[in-house]
């Protein structure tokens, strides 16, 4: 099975995935790291959110658990079912009505991401104030040895 694992990938595989887990579950928050999951460090910044899906609403915990920075709004296109679920998401159109340093979108589908992110640039939102998630897959170990070196993700 060794050699198998090799041969077709499927330690990179299993490995992406694990990371992915762990990026989702976290929020892509390592306060005890120097990980940054996003192009620009937000700390201290006041940002909004884009995106309240399981990322999204790990990144909001995460973010409120350690006060990193300053979450102006939390904004998604399904905003009406999140509230249904008691959480307190806006439509995207609020966005013309804040001030931030950052939009942050929290998402970890790339694709996903990047179509908000078009839509954003669309309205006239300058690119340099909307982050995606960065992860460079060429580092895969090492950010699972981040994750598994703190306990509370293991």
């Amino acid at each position: 099975l060794g050699e198998n694992i090799n041969k077709y990938g499927l330690l990179k595989q299993v490995q992406k995935y694990l990371l992915s887990t762990f990026i989702i579950r976290s929020g892509g928050i390592l306060s005890e790291s120097i990980h940054q999951p996003f192009s620009k460090d937000i700390k201290g910044k006041s940002i909004v959110v884009c995106g309240a899906g399981t990322f999204g609403q790990q990144l909001i915990k995460r973010i409120d658990e350690s006060k990193y920075c300053n979450i102006v709004d939390w904004l998604d296109d399904d905003y009406w079912e999140y509230r249904r679920c008691c959480l307190n998401v806006n439509p995207l159109t609020t966005l013309l009505n804040l001030q931030y340093d950052y939009i942050v979108i929290g998402m970890v589908n790339s694709q996903a991401s990047q179509n908000i992110k078009n839509q954003l640039i669309d309205c006239g939102i300058s690119p340099s104030k909307i982050l995606t998630l960065k992860v460079d897959t060429n580092d895969v170990e090492n950010y699972l040895n981040q994750y598994l070196s703190l306990g509370k993700y293991k």
